[in-house]
């Protein structure tokens, strides 16, 4: 035995013992148990052989060469050993740590594509095997690696109308090598449908040959569903934006027009594109753009909603620049993180002209009421008065019968039944006046009172005054009393011919059939008939001013001095119209 021997073979053993325990410790770092275990046992045989070669040293001293240059290539073979396994080790912990990694990633893509509803999957054209990941199977309705996926399994879930679609888009990608993206629609095993987005590539080999198909397979049914009621929520708001009542536009923070609706177009006469993009004052008249502007640039401050035009009037203008009174209700929203302004107009044209013949109708029945309660009071004196001039007139005709003629009592009780028979013409007129005396009424022309009537006033009016009469109908029979009529027409003769006593003029009659408007009747609601005849009288003298026009109708109103009228001729004539069914207008210029 010697030193040499003892230090080489313990050296031997001790590397050996390394060698065992390093492919011990890859068991857990590469999974690969009984492969290290089978090595760990084969180098523990050899650490057995060397052991006993150790022992045998103590007991046998004679050397042998051939054994110590055995032992040397033992020790050479397990220091070989050792560096090999211990060069591998780095290697296989690299291999775990990716393994590792490649886990943590597998396991983030099975996340995302769980949050993001994506499922991948691959066809080997070749092979013609289908491979579908865990989330497509979980997306299609199947559990995870259930069945060996085929795309016929793939056709069945696709919906009846979809499947030529899809067939079209997935069978040009392989013919003509393109990219694919489409979205379909599937029907699951349970009944329930859902919307799939598919896009993929297509690999190809060295010479050009489709090898595999690869792609995935997103749900999209949610953001379908949010499109879907998007463009039902932009239906219903153009369907109330066009159906809506009234004028609206919408402006930007520039003041600048991005949308109208269809009574906009009505209203103010513009096409809808010709508005696109157009200043807002392009809608206010002229003489108020300037000071619009600034309250708009107000409003956009304070961002407040608000309606204009309380207590003041507001006015917009039309294409051809014409002004019509409106009313504006202002609402600030916010549209793609805007602040826009929401403008609702109202033309109030029809709404001031009914107001306008509201008052006008008010008026009238004020007017009428007046009329009423005067004529009522003139009525209970007319009856009194009669009492007091019958018996006057009666004695005094019995004291005319008793006087001789020509004596100067005579001449005065003529002058006192001269005054008595005003007093009762007046008291006649009165009557009238206040509708207490019905006259009798039959079927008559009314061209030929007017003859009639023009007979009178050629012999009482001026030679400086000209009289023409138009009658245009043969249809003018009416029911109506012959002297009240004949009345009517000398009042308003006679009347008019006080306008034109001092420089002449031409007094001008036109009598017509007529067939009143709407509008005529709504201004006029005693009149319930659709066919009136109509008398006009025009006069070329001087005219009235809107005061006297006023009053024209009222009992007692005169524009004559003290004496020279009664201020009852128009009324007398309103009533004898009034109680005819029938209505009197009257229009003059100065």
């Amino acid at each position: 035995m010697t030193m040499g021997n003892i230090l080489i073979l313990s050296l031997s053993i001790t590397l050996q013992c390394i060698a065992v325990a390093i492919p011990l410790s890859l068991i857990k770092v590469t999974g690969k148990r009984l492969a290290w275990i089978t090595i760990a046992i084969a180098i523990t045989l050899m650490l057995i052989r060397r052991s006993i070669s150790f022992v045998t040293l103590f007991y046998d001293d004679t050397p042998h060469e051939t054994e110590i240059y055995t032992e040397l290539v033992a020790l050479l073979i397990s220091a070989l050993m050792v560096i090999g396994l211990a060069g591998i080790r780095p290697l296989f912990l690299s291999i775990q740590k990716s393994h590792k990694e490649l886990l943590k990633r597998d396991i983030r893509l099975h996340k995302a594509q769980k949050i993001a509803q994506m499922g991948f999957w691959e066809w080997d054209i070749l092979k013609n095997e289908l491979y579908w990941s865990d989330e497509l199977f979980l997306l299609f309705g199947f559990a995870p690696n259930s069945f060996k996926p085929t795309y016929q399994h793939f056709m069945n879930i696709v919906h009846p109308e979809d499947k030529v679609f899809v067939q079209q888009k997935l069978i040009p990608a392989i013919d003509i090598d393109t990219h694919y993206n489409f979205d379909f629609r599937v029907i699951l095993t349970n009944g329930e449908e859902y919307f799939f987005h598919a896009q993929g590539d297509i690999d190809h080999s060295e010479s050009q040959k489709p090898i595999r198909m690869l792609g995935t397979i997103t749900n999209i049914t949610a953001r379908k569903n949010t499109e879907a009621q998007l463009k039902a929520n932009e239906n219903m708001f153009r369907s109330l934006l066009k159906s809506a009542p009234n004028g609206i536009v919408i402006v930007d923070e520039k003041g600048k027009i991005i949308l109208v609706n269809t009574n906009i177009e009505n209203l103010f006469g513009y096409k809808h594109e010709s508005l696109i993009g157009k200043p807002v004052e392009l809608l206010i008249p002229q003489r108020l753009r300037k000071g619009h502007v600034n309250k708009r640039k107000e409003f956009h401050k304070k961002n407040e909603a608000r309606l204009m035009g309380e207590g003041t009037e507001l006015y917009a203008a039309n294409c051809k620049g014409e002004e019509f009174p409106v009313e504006i209700s202002l609402s600030p929203v916010l549209i793609k993180n805007k602040i826009m302004t929401i403008s609702i107009i109202r033309d109030l044209s029809i709404q001031k002209k009914m107001q306008k013949e509201k008052d006008k109708l008010q008026q009238q029945l004020f007017h009428s009421q007046k009329l009423e309660t005067i004529g009522t009071l003139a009525g209970g004196i007319a009856h009194d008065f009669n009492n007091i001039i019958t018996p006057i007139l009666g004695y005094s005709e019995m004291i005319l019968e008793e006087a001789e003629e020509n004596t100067l009592i005579s001449k005065d009780i003529k002058h006192v039944l001269k005054a008595a028979n005003r007093a009762k013409d007046l008291v006649q007129q009165i009557l009238i006046f206040s509708r207490q005396d019905e006259p009798e009424k039959a079927p008559l022309g009314i061209s030929d009172i007017i003859k009639e009537a023009i007979d009178l006033l050629i012999a009482m009016l001026p030679k400086s005054i000209e009289i023409q009469v138009q009658i245009n109908t043969k249809t003018d029979t009416v029911l109506a009393n012959s002297t009240q009529i004949q009345q009517v027409i000398m009042n308003l003769c006679i009347n008019a011919s006080h306008a034109m006593k001092k420089n002449g003029g031409l007094l001008y009659l036109n009598l017509d059939q007529v067939l009143l408007d709407r509008e005529f009747l709504l201004q006029h609601p005693k009149l319930n008939k659709k066919y009136y005849i109509c008398l006009t009288v025009n006069d070329s003298g001087t005219g009235m001013d809107s005061q006297t026009l006023e009053h024209i109708f009222d009992p007692f109103f005169t524009t004559k001095s003290v004496g020279r009228g009664t201020g009852l001729g128009l009324s007398v004539v309103k009533g004898i119209v009034a109680n005819h069914e029938g209505e009197i207008t009257v229009r003059s210029t100065i």
